[in-house]
């Protein structure tokens, strides 16, 4: 059999009152796996786009009061192509945001896997967490596993998830 390529990594902290703003391009570049820690009132912009059979797996951990993240996917994959993106972000302080949308498009037969999970946990009060996925099927063969996930532990936060998954509708179709 043929060995999976190890991981790649990155680890980032971002330190008080930071900004970050990151663009993000993965193509066959094998596993990749990101750690980000986000302090007190530091925020992140991170945009990734991920093409073909790409893996992206992102731990964010919000871990001072005011801390924030916006993070923004598109994916896209061609015949027999298999993108997989998995999201993580943990809110683990007061008055956190976070905002999760993934976009794709799946042609052929093309089979694509976005999972999101945003945790809050007890101590994090007041926070806003946000997490939306929206995918295009260009094909009848091509799928997506999409799996918008939230597991709160704290009654004082907005929080909403959601997926839509859909083909094109070819009444639309015009030229």
């Amino acid at each position: 059999g043929q060995e999976s390529p190890q991981p790649q990594s990155i680890t980032i902290t971002v330190g008080e009152g930071a900004e970050l703003i990151v663009y993000s391009l993965f193509r066959d570049l094998g596993p990749q796996q990101r750690l980000v820690t986000i302090s007190r009132d530091a925020k992140v912009s991170w945009v990734d786009i991920v093409l073909g059979s790409q893996e992206l797996h992102s731990a964010v951990f919000l871990q001072g009061p005011g801390a924030e993240v916006e993070q923004r996917q598109l994916f896209l994959g061609g015949p027999e192509e298999k993108p997989a993106i998995s999201t993580t972000i943990s809110h683990e302080a007061s008055h956190t945001r976070s905002t999760l949308l993934a976009k794709g498009i799946l042609e052929g037969s093309a089979i694509g896997k976005v999972h999101g999970t945003v945790v809050v946990k007890p101590e994090a009060a007041g926070c806003s967490a946000q997490e939306k996925m929206n995918i295009l099927l260009l094909s009848k063969e091509a799928k997506c596993d999409a799996l918008p996930i939230l597991d709160v532990a704290n009654d004082d936060v907005q929080a909403s998830h959601g997926a839509a998954i859909g083909h094109l509708d070819e009444s639309h179709l015009f030229y």
